[in-house]
This record gives C-alpha cells, sequence and structure tokens, in this order.
C-alpha cells in the first residue's frame, strides 16, 4: 500500500516498486507551498510528538492565532508575537479558558511566553 502526503517525498516508484526520484507536475503541485499566501510547515515529527496529540482545544486555538499572528507579519517576528485576552476572545477561546491554554501550551513546551504588559 502506498501513502502519499506522509512527509517522505522521494518520488514515483518505478517498475521495481522503488523511488524513481522524480516528480510528476502533479506531486510538485500537491507537495508545494501555495504560491499567493503566507504559508508554514507542520512537520511530521511535531505532528508525532505527544505534545502536539494531547493539546487541548483551546490550547490548539492559541497555537492557531498564533501561527495566522506570525504569517501576518511575514514570519520575521517570531518571539515577539502579542495576543490579547481580547483577540483570543474573538479568535474562539472563552475568557475562562485563555490562562489555562496558555499554561498548557508552555507545559507542553509549544509556546515560551512572557506574561504581563496590557
Amino acid at each position: 500500500m502506498t501513502q502519499r502526503g506522509n512527509g517522505a517525498r522521494s518520488g514515483r516508484p518505478d517498475a521495481t516498486g522503488r523511488s524513481s526520484g522524480k516528480f510528476s507536475s502533479l506531486d510538485r503541485k500537491v507537495f508545494s507551498p501555495p504560491a499567493d499566501e503566507p504559508w508554514f510547515w507542520h512537520t511530521t515529527e511535531l505532528v508525532r510528538s505527544p505534545s502536539w496529540r494531547k493539546a487541548g482545544i483551546h490550547c490548539r486555538r492559541l497555537l492557531e492565532f498564533l501561527q495566522v499572528e506570525h504569517r501576518s507579519h511575514a514570519g520575521l517576528e517570531n518571539g515577539n508575537l502579542q495576543a490579547t485576552y481580547d483577540q483570543l476572545v474573538r479568535w474562539g477561546i472563552g475568557r475562562r479558558y485563555i490562562h489555562d491554554a496558555i499554561e498548557e501550551a508552555e507545559f507542553l513546551g509549544l509556546i515560551r511566553c512572557d506574561h504581563g504588559g496590557r
């Protein structure tokens, strides 16, 4: 059974069933980032990690917000991203869950936070 999109991009199988190392134009299109919008990769290592898999819904929403914020700054402000409670509430995290979501993401090692400020 052949799996596509699992991170192993070794090309089309040849007659022996081994990789030929060649990609079709469809493969290049499918495995390439979109040309018309900001993007980022989730590595297989990250997605397989216990931290990623154990993250709750509010933690995931926090991470999604930060990913979108990262892209909106052209990927140049990593480590300087800010999220106010009001922004996170508008994103869909209930105000009462925000503190716990931040603590969970920090505990799982998915983010580092400097707390404080307004």
